[in-house]
């Protein structure tokens, strides 16, 4: 899973704030709100009679899975005043508390970034009476939220950041390590013992925790590992082969967490969030999911999705699609868009557009992964239904909100998507000064895209052409030649190639480039844009490249 390391500058964020409309937003955060509370009434008013809450597996039970979501959501919405909602602090601890009981990570990590702000009331909070406990207090929280997968939410790359800057989050993380071995010394934890249970471990004496703490033995061991692998990265050294054992130990125990941590820290690229590199990462996401890990679940859904992209075998989203319905026990963003998007560009008939505008528009509301690729993708996606009306009545302003988002979170289409919407005065009064503004921010932006800063050439090329002036018409046609060499190299997936061919066959078809008008080519750029989306229902390139076609069969009859 990549991460999203090129956000766009202040200067362009204050260019696509004027295009933001957040009566949108705040009608769909309200109405997340809304859901949230019923959902949590209705559940607890079904698990009155049910057994109370057993810390085995994080996530042994839907029920709670649910809840912890619904918990955090409502946390999420009072921690940062989201709809008509004021902050309330104080209601978002309690909320986030809820959540962390059912093993929630984000909802730790937020407990753990909440500790010693001002208005949150909790207990044990107020007896932190300096920034040594906080920093001890906080690391703990880290810990246990990255713990349960460290690329659920910013723990990982806080606790990072924390004990780089300062010694104490450092000392802290240490000591935690050494407590933590000095508790399992007085277990006879022998791996070989053929009846090896996950009891139950009392930690009230750590860190001067409130009595009464206890955890699963294999959750120790995660939490174990997970600090010693830390340690390990922070020195720049290898990952400590102890940390993969106690991994081990709880993945031996049916911890889905230890299998996580095994793919994770060994078997990605770079233990950090990339795309896992080997056939043994795929098969631990596999023996977590089979323990209901549904965040594995959702990594296995990714995992297919890329495989039907790249091949366009319908197998592999037949076994995406297995995989999503789990993942959505636990719907951040990128479950809700993965999901969606899979429905959408299958041709399977059975589209439900209200299904999936309610997925879209939860998935912009919810917390996400740490690459957030579901928020600024759905984000997009809605702005592509708003614009063209498709399932809802055209709404060019909330169009135009839903691509800058997009935009201001590393999503670069969008930038191009408002650029248009100017350009053409469909929110205003045309305006092509700006249009060329937000077009070159692109161009001259760096880590972008290839395809996108091509659609940004051609779109500029376009507009330059269009002046009477010589020196314009030159460099729009300098443009285009650009635009047209990068969508040549633009060969990655069936839905690049896809945009790629068509883009070429309409600079060929208006004889954009420095050649003239070749309808040959550009008749042969459009069957190739039919060809690529054969495997999939494209709303956009093919439905057009169809229609251009039959205009060029017309012209040649004629």
């Amino acid at each position: 899973m990549e991460f999203v390391d090129h956000q766009i500058d202040d200067k362009l964020v204050g260019m696509l704030a004027v295009y933001q409309v957040h009566r949108f937003e705040k009608l769909i955060h309200d109405e997340v709100k809304k859901c949230s509370l019923n959902y949590i009434e209705k559940l607890l008013h079904k698990s009155e009679q049910s057994q109370q809450i057993d810390d085995c597996s994080p996530f042994q039970n839907h029920h709670q899975t649910s809840l912890a979501y619904q918990y955090y959501n409502l946390g999420r919405i009072y921690h940062f005043g989201f709809g008509s909602t004021s902050i309330d602090l104080s209601q978002a601890w309690k909320c986030y508390k809820y959540a962390a009981q059912y093993h929630h990570p984000t909802a730790i990590y937020q407990l753990g970034k909440l500790c010693g702000y001002h208005g949150c009331g909790y207990p044990f909070a107020k007896q932190l009476k300096n920034q040594h406990q906080v920093a001890i207090y906080r690391v703990r929280k880290y810990v246990t939220s990255a713990s349960i997968n460290p690329w659920c939410c910013q723990a990982d790359y806080e606790l990072t950041n924390d004990c780089k800057n300062n010694k104490m989050y450092y000392s802290a993380l240490f000591n935690l390590k050494m407590s933590h071995l000095r508790l399992l010394s007085s277990f006879k934890d022998d791996e070989e013992t053929k009846d090896l249970k996950d009891k139950m471990v009392n930690i009230s004496g750590l860190d001067n925790l409130p009595k009464g703490n206890t955890i699963k033995l294999s959750t120790l061991y995660c939490q174990l590992g997970y600090a010693i692998a830390k340690l390990s990265q922070l020195n720049g050294e290898n990952i400590d082969t102890i940390a993969y054992q106690y991994f081990t130990k709880a993945a031996k125990l049916d911890n889905p967490c230890g299998f996580i941590h095994l793919a994770i820290w060994k078997h990605s690229l770079d233990g950090s969030g990339s795309i896992m590199d080997s056939e043994e990462a795929y098969h631990l996401f596999r023996k977590a999911d089979q323990l209901d890990h549904s965040q594995a679940s959702f990594y296995l859904l990714y995992y297919y999705y890329t495989k039907f992209i790249s091949t366009a075998n319908d197998r592999y989203a037949d076994l995406a699609s297995v995989y999503s319905d789990r993942a959505l026990s636990f719907p951040f963003a990128s479950p809700l868009y993965y999901t969606t998007l899979l429905s959408l560009l299958r041709d399977t008939g059975c589209i439900d557009p209200n299904q999936c505008l309610s997925n879209l528009k939860l998935s912009i509301a919810s917390e996400d992964y740490i690459n957030q690729n579901g928020v600024r993708l759905s984000y997009l996606i809605l702005g592509h239904i708003y614009k063209k009306g498709e399932w809802v009545k055209i709404d060019y302003s909330i169009a135009a909100h839903c691509f800058s988002r997009a935009a201001v979170l590393g999503q670069y289409q969008g930038i191009i998507e408002v650029a248009k919407l100017v350009e053409k005065g469909k929110i205003a009064v045309a305006d092509i000064h700006t249009a060329i503004k937000l077009y070159r921010n692109v161009i001259d932006s760096t880590n972008v895209p290839n395809q996108v800063q091509a659609m940004a050439l051609k779109r500029l090329g376009q507009l330059y052409i269009k002046m009477k002036i010589t020196s314009s018409h030159h460099r729009g046609k300098d443009w285009i030649a650009q635009a047209l060499h990068k969508f040549q190299r633009d060969t990655f997936d069936p839905i690049s190639k896809c945009c790629a061919f068509y883009q070429m066959a309409r600079i060929y078809h208006k004889g954009l480039g420095d050649d003239p008008k070749d309808l040959a080519k550009a008749e042969s750029y459009y069957h190739q844009v039919l060809a690529c989306s054969h495997h999939y229902q494209n709303p956009m390139y093919p439905t057009k490249a169809k229609r251009k076609l039959n205009e060029l069969e017309k012209m040649t009859s004629t």
